[in-house]
C-alpha cells in the first residue's frame, strides 16, 4: 500500500503544469486516474473544487511573492503534494433491498452527475468570460494609445499649418525680390567703380611718396640749417624760447642750454643758424618769471575757495619764505619765493604784500584788483605749528578785513555774523613736525632706560662712534644703516653695500621691496617703518 501511495504522489507544480497544457477538464480526468486506487472514490465535482482552490492559492502567493519570505512560500507551495479530494462517507446510504430505494439512489446519482456537468460548464464559461474581459481590457488600452497618438498627430498638424501660414505671410513677392537684387547689383557696381578709382589714387600716392623720399634723402645728405633767429628783427623765434623755457624747467643751467640744443639737433643732421648767449638765456628766465606771474594774474585770481600755504627755510645762511596756493580742483600754484629778513609775522605779511603788488603791476590792473581778488578768494591757510605762523594768520585776517569792504559793494549791509563768516579763515597746521620732534623725547627716554639696565652709560667698544646724548640703540641703527643700506643717507665710501645687496636680494623678492626715499621727514619715517618690518623677519 505504501508503494502504491509513492507511485500516485502528485505535486502541486505537476498539477499546475498539466492544467496549463491540457486544460481543467483533462486535468480532472488525469487526477481521477491517479486516484483510481481509492475504495471510496470522490465525485468529479470534488476534483473541480480542489483544482479551483489550488489555482486561487497560486494567484494569492504570486501576488505576495515580492514580500518578505514570499518567494520561499511560493516554492514550498509548488513542492508540496496535491491533496486529493476524499469521498464524503456521511452522505452514503446503506444498501436497501427494496426496489424503490434503488430507484431513488439512481435518480440522485444521475442528478448529481448532471449538476457536476453543469458546474463544469459554468466554470468553463467563467474562464472564457475572464479571457474575454482580458482581451477587452487590452483592446481598451490599445484604443486609448491610438487616441493619444491621434491627438498628438492633430496637434503637430495644427502647429505645422500655423507655421506654414506665418512663412507664407513673410514671403517677399517675386517682383520685390527682383528689384532688391537689381539695387544690390547697382551698389556692387558702384563699389567696384570706387575701388578702381581708389586703387588709381593709391598708385599716384605711391609715386609721390617715392619722389618725396628721394627728396628727403637728398636733403639728409646735405646738412640743413634751422632758422631760430630772425636777422631782420634781431629776435629769436617763439619755438626756441619755448624750448629754452622747458630746459630751464628741467633744471638745465643757463650755461648748458646751448650744448643740449646742439646735441639734440645733431640727431637729425640739423644745425641752428644762431643760439643765444648765457646772458640772453638768463633774460629769458626772467621772461619766464614774468609769464608765470601774468598767468597767475589772469587765471589764478579767478579761482575761488583757495588755500594759502606758507613755509620758511634757510639756505647758505639766508632765510627764504615760500608762498603757494591750492585751488578747489587740487592744483598747486607758486605765488613766489623771496628773501626774508626775519621769520616774524610782520615780515611774512610784508613779503606777501610785495608778491601781490608785483602781480598787480604785471597785469596793469586798476585799483589793485588782482591782489584784492586773490585775498578775497582765500578761505584757508596751511602752515607749521610755529608761533610766528599763528600770528601771521591773525595779521592776514586783519588785512583781509580791511580789503573786503573794498571788494564787496554791499559789505556794509551784511550782518555781523555774515561779516565774520567772510572774514574768518580756516587755519590748518601740519602735525608732522610734532611727530618728528617726538624723536628727541624718545632718545632721552632710551638713554635713561639704558642707564638703568647697565647701572650707568651703556658699553661701547669703539668710542669714536660715540656721540653726545645718543643712546646705544640709536647708535646701532645708525651704524647698521651706514654699513648695509644703499642710497640716500648711507656712507657710500665704506661699508659693504654691494655684498649685502646680493645677500638680501632673494629675501626682498619674497617680501615687500625696500624703497629709497629722499632724505626728508616723510622719507625718514617711511624708511624706518620698512626697516622695522624687515628686521622682524631677519632676526
Amino acid at each position: 500500500m505504501a508503494a502504491l501511495e509513492e507511485n500516485i504522489h502528485v505535486s502541486n507544480s505537476d498539477v499546475l503544469e498539466f492544467t496549463k497544457v491540457n486544460g481543467n477538464l483533462k486535468c480532472v480526468q488525469w487526477l481521477k486516474e491517479k486516484n483510481n486506487h481509492v475504495e471510496n472514490k470522490p465525485v468529479e465535482m470534488a476534483y473541480h473544487r480542489s483544482l479551483e482552490k489550488l489555482l486561487s492559492e497560486k494567484k494569492i502567493l504570486q501576488k505576495s511573492i515580492s514580500r518578505a519570505n514570499g518567494k520561499q512560500n511560493f516554492e514550498n507551495f509548488l513542492s508540496n503534494s496535491f491533496l486529493m479530494p476524499k469521498a464524503k462517507l456521511c452522505l452514503r446510504v446503506s444498501k436497501i433491498s427494496s426496489t424503490k430505494s434503488v430507484t431513488i439512489h439512481d435518480d440522485l446519482k444521475q442528478k448529481s452527475l448532471l449538476l457536476n456537468k453543469a458546474e463544469l460548464e459554468v466554470s468553463n464559461l467563467n474562464e472564457k468570460l475572464n479571457e474575454s474581459i482580458d482581451k477587452l481590457d487590452s483592446s481598451e488600452n490599445k484604443l486609448s494609445k491610438c487616441k493619444l497618438n491621434l491627438k498628438r498627430t492633430k496637434a503637430r498638424e495644427q502647429y505645422s499649418s500655423s507655421k506654414v501660414k506665418i512663412l507664407e505671410s513673410q514671403m517677399v513677392p517675386r517682383e520685390t525680390e527682383i528689384s532688391c537684387c537689381q539695387e544690390k547689383d547697382n551698389i556692387i557696381f558702384e563699389l567696384k567703380k570706387s575701388l578702381k578709382e581708389k586703387d588709381k589714387t593709391i598708385c599716384e600716392l605711391k609715386i609721390n611718396c617715392d619722389y618725396l623720399e628721394g627728396v628727403v634723402q637728398d636733403i639728409d645728405k646735405a646738412q640743413r640749417t634751422l632758422t631760430v633767429f630772425d636777422v631782420k628783427s634781431r629776435k629769436y623765434t617763439t619755438i626756441l624760447k619755448q624750448c629754452i623755457y622747458e630746459l630751464l624747467q628741467h633744471n638745465v643751467s643757463a650755461a648748458k642750454v646751448n650744448p643740449v640744443i646742439k646735441s639734440v639737433l645733431s640727431l637729425v643732421n640739423v644745425q641752428p643758424n644762431a643760439l643765444p648767449a648765457k646772458s640772453t638765456i638768463l633774460d629769458m628766465n626772467l621772461q619766464r618769471l614774468c609769464l608765470s606771474q601774468k598767468h597767475l594774474a589772469e587765471v589764478f585770481s579767478a579761482e575761488k575757495n583757495t588755500t594759502l600755504l606758507t613755509d620758511e627755510t634757510s639756505k647758505f645762511g639766508n632765510k627764504f619764505m615760500g608762498f603757494e596756493a591750492s585751488d578747489s580742483k587740487g592744483n598747486l600754484w607758486v605765488l613766489g619765493l623771496r628773501d626774508i629778513e626775519t621769520k616774524s609775522a610782520e615780515d611774512t605779511l610784508k613779503v606777501l604784500k610785495e608778491i601781490l603788488q608785483d602781480l598787480n603791476e604785471i597785469s596793469d590792473s586798476v585799483d589793485n584788483s588782482v591782489s584784492k581778488d586773490i585775498l578775497k578768494h582765500i578761505s584757508a591757510t596751511l602752515s607749521d605749528r610755529a608761533a610766528t605762523e599763528v600770528k601771521f594768520n591773525n595779521l592776514l585776517e586783519s588785512y583781509r578785513a580791511e580789503i573786503l569792504p573794498l571788494v564787496y559793494a554791499n559789505f556794509d549791509q551784511f550782518s555781523d555774523q555774515e561779516k565774520r563768516s567772510v572774514e574768518n579763515l580756516c587755519n590748518f597746521f601740519c602735525g608732522l613736525h610734532s611727530l618728528v620732534n617726538f624723536a628727541v623725547a624718545a632718545q632721552s627716554s632710551i638713554t635713561e632706560v639704558e642707564k638703568g639696565i647697565f647701572n650707568g652709560p651703556g658699553p661701547i667698544f669703539d668710542k669714536s662712534f660715540l656721540k653726545e646724548c645718543e643712546p646705544g640703540t640709536c647708535r646701532l641703527v645708525r651704524t647698521a644703516s651706514k654699513a648695509f643700506a644703499s642710497g640716500s643717507g648711507a656712507d657710500e665710501k665704506s661699508g659693504c653695500q654691494g655684498p649685502f645687496r646680493e645677500y638680501i636680494k632673494d629675501f626682498l623678492k619674497e617680501k615687500k621691496n625696500y624703497m629709497h626715499y629722499p632724505l626728508n621727514h616723510i622719507g625718514v619715517l617711511d624708511s624706518i617703518s620698512c626697516l622695522k618690518m624687515h628686521l622682524q623677519f631677519i632676526f
